[in-house]
């Protein structure tokens, strides 16, 4: 693609300088499109949306504009487009048996001109386009042939080369959002009454979902189930789900051209996605079935579009199968908590168990739970993860539903007996929290529920009070403080391994026996291009502990021989304290090597 900018008021100049030197008068964005007015939005459909016209004109775009732009076009424009932005790229291009050229006038205002992109074909890329009027100019490069016949094409998906001319039916084959859905279609305004919207479908199909990404799960069918119009306020998140009496599963392609996609969002077997922030434009739907012996099985179903987020049976979600239900008022309280809260943990006396099991909620989860959350976590995210961890004397498990409807489990997180989830990328809403007993039905034991943004458990620790080790204690061996690039790389520093604490406290895939403090802290500035290995060396058998800048624990036994080593790939910023065990519990510390590098792990 060939493409300049000139600013309105340069070319205004010009013209007027031209205007006296008796030039041919220029195009002109004011006049009316000789061909028509588009009106499209991102997700349009169809896609491409072609126009048939006529090539050429009595103005030479060389004279009249200059830089790259060349040909022959009108004074008027031949099609205005007027266009709102989404996510995707937006191509504007020509096919004709003429050699023609392209020229368009931006938003922006600045002029961008092609002539042969492919062949004798024009077109015109914008990566990331911008909402506004384009312009456009399709002229023929000699100005000797008169008008030609030629057919302008605006996609977001490619650009229309004679060799890919679109057809007027879309393909039957494969996953097809632009084919006409099953079901039927709606428009809905933002404010739609009834909410929700309930739809009845067939689920099901002969299509794989996840040709369209490795979290799209269920067979659907080539055509979308339903299509939603929507008009977006920005006021309202958009919640859209699906129940039935099989395993269903949801694909649902909005404006952006982006397929979101559950399988158990609200609990088995009913899937649920909640779409923050939506945009308006065409969202495609399909309503699968999970498993791989659900091919061509079609089971009835419903769907529900809402934007306060209820089911298909207009209550605060689904009916769940078993009684776990996040809509219940919580056991034991609730708070509203904006990131940089303080105190940070903030902590809650709560009592674990329940007569429901999890793992109805998913196979990721365990133990038995009560019916009702047992606190609500109204949350208004930052930067910062958000870590939940729970602490007591019996084997815990953590269920959570985030604001998002996505459940998620954890049983020994934070260290046998007691589970812990971080969020990396904490979402702002509701999070229902339940604290449930492993293995034990209707049994219940005091606990202590913390949320933190620095990783902290209810004790105050790095997530942990199965032993007495503590990040937070001055390192025995010293602090480094290094850049990505470092030198001398290897980073060296000679410690004595082991100690009185049982790391297996710490993470399920720790070992050996290490210290209470810290034996080294590096506080590390990560770049672009390295990873960074942590490694040791001694004639014992070693053990190595890492408390990564998150506040998760990473361990490693026998990574060369005896000699342990961790490498932290795409390493963050921050703070890795470091302990250098042993395997066994012995009386003395043997002398060992710590290796810090980006290049491999020493030994």
């Amino acid at each position: 693609m060939t493409s300049f900018g000139l600013a309105r008021t340069t070319i205004a100049a010009a013209l007027l300088i031209g205007a006296f030197a008796g030039a041919a008068i220029a195009q002109d964005i004011s006049q009316n499109p000789t061909y028509g007015t588009v009106n499209l939005r991102s997700g349009f459909v169809p896609d491409p949306h072609s126009i048939s016209l006529h090539a050429g004109g009595e103005l030479d775009a060389s004279e009249t504009i200059g830089g790259d732009c060349i040909g022959s076009v009108a004074g008027a424009p031949d099609v205005d487009l007027m266009f709102t932005a989404g996510a995707l790229p937006l191509y504007i291009s020509v096919t004709s048996e003429a050699d023609t050229t392209l020229v368009v006038n931006g938003p922006d205002g600045e002029w961008y001109c092609n002539d042969d992109y492919g062949s004798f074909d024009p077109a015109l890329t914008f990566g990331s386009p911008q909402s506004g009027l384009y312009n456009i100019w399709v002229g023929t490069y000699s100005a000797y042939g008169g008008l030609q016949p030629a057919d302008l094409h605006i996609s977001e998906l490619r650009v229309v080369t004679e060799e890919v001319v679109p057809t007027k039916v879309p393909p039957q084959a494969g996953i097809d959002w632009r084919l006409p859905p099953n079901f039927g279609s709606v428009s809905l305004s933002s404010g739609f009454l009834p909410d929700p919207h309930v739809v009845e479908a067939v689920a099901g199909g002969n299509q794989e979902a996840n040709t369209l990404g490795d979290h799209c799960r269920g067979w659907v069918s080539a055509a979308p189930d339903f299509n939603l119009t929507y008009d977006s306020s920005g006021e309202y998140d958009l919640t859209i789900s699906a129940m039935s009496e099989s395993d269903t599963t949801l694909v649902v392609r909005s404006p952006d051209g982006v397929y979101h996609c559950d399988d158990d969002g609200m609990g088995y077997p009913n899937p649920q996605l909640l779409i923050n922030f939506p945009i308006s434009g065409l969202y495609s739907i399909w309503v699968g079935r999970f498993g791989s012996e659900n091919r061509d099985a079609l089971a009835d179903a419903r769907l529900a579009i809402s934007e306060i987020g209820l089911g298909p049976d207009d209550d605060g979600g689904f009916a769940q199968t078993g009684d776990i239900d996040w809509s219940l008022d919580p056991n034991f309280g609730s708070v509203t908590l904006t990131t940089g809260f303080l105190p940070d943990p903030h902590v809650v006396d709560i009592v674990a168990g329940g007569s429901q099991d999890a793992s109805q909620l998913g196979d990721q989860c365990w133990g038995f739970v009560s019916a009702a959350p047992d606190y609500d976590v109204i949350f208004e995210a930052g930067e910062l993860p958000l870590t939940f961890t729970a602490t007591s004397q019996n084997d815990t498990v953590l269920v959570i539903r985030a604001p998002d409807g996505t459940y998620h489990c954890d049983d020994d997180g934070a260290g046998y007996p007691n589970p812990q989830v971080t969020f990396e990328s904490p979402k702002s809403g509701l999070y229902d929290v339940w604290v449930g007993q492993f293995g034990i039905a209707d049994n219940f034991i005091d606990a202590l529920l913390a949320v933190s943004e620095l990783g902290l458990g209810p004790d105050g620790s790095g997530g942990t009070v199965t032993s007495d080790v503590d990040w937070s204690l001055e390192p025995s061996y010293g602090t480094a403080n290094l850049e990505s690039g470092f030198l001398p790389d290897p980073h060296v520093v000679s410690v004595a391994a082991g100690g009185s604490q049982d790391a297996s406290g710490l993470d399920f895939a720790c070992n050996g026996f290490v210290a209470t403090a810290p034996d080294y802290n590096l506080v590390y500035t990560a770049g672009d291009t390295y990873d960074l290995f942590i490694s040791a060396s001694s004639t014992a058998d070693l053990t190595l502990v890492v408390n990564a800048p998150d506040g998760s624990w990473h361990c490693s036994d026998d990574y060369s021989g005896l000699n342990p080593g961790i490498e932290f790939l795409d390493p963050a910023s921050g703070l890795y304290n470091i302990w250098v065990g042993t395997y066994s519990d012995v009386d003395t510390l043997p002398p060992s090597t710590l290796f810090i590098s980006e290049t491999q792990a020493h030994f």
